[in-house]
């Protein structure tokens, strides 16, 4: 076990775990203090939770241990307790599940200056950093995170708090494991294949030896996550999977006695330890929409609680909006427009969501886009995934094969692509990581197996008039109508100088050659070819082609 679990179950704690956590401390603190003893009694604690036993004099050493958030307000009265009941300490220990950090440093001072006492704060970095350090702290740590974790990263308890915008449990467990999946999509361009493997772990989450599923009953929970497959193809990849997943050492045991399969001990720990990660990247996210949030309305600025559960709500607003993303992309690849992102647009999808919240929309969306254009390095991966994830759950609700999906390919590998599916990758070269340009990542993975990409001079000609109505946009200046084109709005969203849109627009074409010049593009950065299918339409085969326009 690794400190990610030890300190979400930390982050869990509450005022009425407050036993939990005081056990947890003592045991955590033996190997340091053998001689540490519990001092609470039914009378009372007289201040101090345990203190270090010896034989020869006073104690010199107490103990206090707390899940409140107010710390301050916590050491401070304890002092004043200990002081009230005549208790005097050489140092005071002083045990959180909070995060505090160097912000103690200044009520160090003020209390050793005032009482001569050494106040010691052990906080959540700290346990989490000692915790493989000796055995009675493995096995403190890991009861704690039994207690804690284990209920909330089974299938019920992440149902609960992940994939808001879904409307099944099966599903809001699957989006976890595929967004948990992305290294080995990098890995493998077989997005089939890493999907279903994705897919027939997250319906053996709460396996074991003594709870097996049967292959039949694993092929129909996945049916329900690609429902629109036919049913033998589905069975197929399942089955396919299994085999992959159960081999020797694999994540996946096979009892052939019982029939039945169930996750290895090592990848139900591995799950646990990835599900918490996951779950503190979106406390991150909700931090940081909460911090985009304040200074809109008073009430939220005055109640920290209320603050909190805004947060929880713009964060669900933010994945219904990634998860019709995702929906546009799947669509805009089987031959639709693409997603126009704009704030007009993304108001009136929150507002059609109906959700609590206690901002405007159009703050909730301000707040949003606030988080998204710049940021935090955890919140930057959480955001990375979850929409990757969003995206494929999208694919696979329309089709089992997210392989031939992403290129819609036919016997000789051939596709012109149209305007709609073009547009996305070339917003796509806005975010600056490569790895992260998803839509890029998955036609990449069709041109693997020599998938050739084509677009037609009516295609060039359009991406050259779509980006003279950007241009044309930004010099409407306040007099804009109508919502922004979507290069234009996908710029914007990146958080990138309005001002400086020409120029970007300019790598794209130029002044002299423009349709020449995103013909060199487009062949430079994705490797998509002009080509006419004039030719090939007089050539086709009235009952069946091998090239196919997307």
């Amino acid at each position: 076990m690794t400190s990610a679990r030890l300190r979400f179950a930390l982050e869990q704690l509450t005022s009425g775990d407050w036993q939990l956590f005081e056990r947890f401390c003592s045991e955590f603190l033996v190997p340091e203090f053998p001689g540490f003893r519990t001092t609470a009694t039914p009378s009372g604690d007289r201040g101090r939770d345990g203190e270090v036993f010896t034989l020869d004099s006073v104690a010199h050493t107490g103990f206090q241990f707390s899940v409140t958030s107010d710390w301050r307000t916590k050491i401070r009265s304890t002092f004043r307790t200990l002081i009230d009941n005549g208790i005097v300490y050489q140092r005071l220990i002083y045990c959180t599940s909070q995060q505090i950090g160097s912000l103690a440093d200044g009520l160090k001072g003020e209390l050793w200056d005032e009482q001569s006492i050494l106040l010691d704060v052990r906080d959540r970095e700290w346990f989490c950093e000692r915790e493989l350090t000796s055995p009675e702290r493995e096995v403190s740590s890991a009861e704690l995170v039994e207690r804690v974790v284990t209920p909330i990263v089974n299938s019920r308890g992440i149902a609960k708090v992940a994939g808001s915008p879904l409307s099944s449990g099966e599903a809001k467990v699957a989006l976890v494991h595929l967004a948990l999946n992305a290294e080995d999509r990098a890995g493998d361009r077989n997005l089939t294949k890493t999907s279903f493997d994705a897919l027939v772990q997250s319906v053996l989450v709460d396996t074991s030896q003594e709870n097996l599923l049967t292959e039949a009953e694993i092929i129909d929970r996945v049916r329900a996550l690609a429902p629109h497959g036919a049913d033998s193809q589905v069975a197929a990849l399942t089955k396919s999977a299994l085999d992959r997943l159960s081999r020797k050492h694999g994540p996946v045991k096979h009892h052939s006695s019982h029939g039945g399969y169930h996750l290895s001990y090592e990848a139900t720990e591995a799950w646990k330890e990835d599900a918490a990660a996951y779950i503190l990247e979106q406390q991150s996210l909700e931090e940081d929409l909460a911090a985009a949030a304040y200074g809109y309305v008073e009430i939220l600025d005055s109640d920290a609680e209320q603050l909190k559960a805004e947060s929880k709500t713009l964060r669900i607003a933010l994945e219904a909006v990634m998860f019709r993303s995702g929906e546009s992309f799947a669509a805009a690849v089987e031959g639709g427009d693409p997603a126009r992102v704009s704030v007009d647009e993304m108001v009136e999808q929150v507002t059609a969501l109906g959700l609590p919240l206690k901002l405007h929309p159009t703050q909730a969306v301000r707040a949003i886009l606030e988080v998204i254009s710049n940021p935090a390095e955890a919140t930057r991966r959480h955001l990375t995934r979850v929409l990757d994830a969003y995206t494929l759950l999208a694919f696979l609700q329309q089709t089992p094969d997210v392989q031939k999906a992403m290129s819609r390919v036919f016997d000789n590998a051939k596709v012109w692509l149209d305007t709609s599916a073009v547009l996305p990758l070339v917003a796509e070269t806005l975010i600056d990581d490569p790895s992260e340009r998803l839509q890029t990542t998955l036609l990449n993975s069709a041109t693997s197996s020599g998938l050739s990409l084509f677009v037609t001079d009516g295609v060039v000609e359009e991406i050259h008039y779509h980006l003279e109505r950007c241009i044309s946009y930004l010099r409407q200046g306040n007099g804009r109508y109508g919502p922004p084109p979507f290069l234009y709005a996908a710029y914007m969203l990146s958080g990138r100088d309005e001002r400086q849109f020409p120029k970007w627009a300019e790598d794209i074409r130029g002044e002299i050659d423009p349709d020449r010049d995103i013909e060199e593009y487009l062949a430079e950065k994705f490797n998509i070819r002009l080509n006419d299918l004039a030719e090939f339409a007089e050539k086709a085969d009235q009952t069946g082609s091998s090239q196919m326009r997307v």
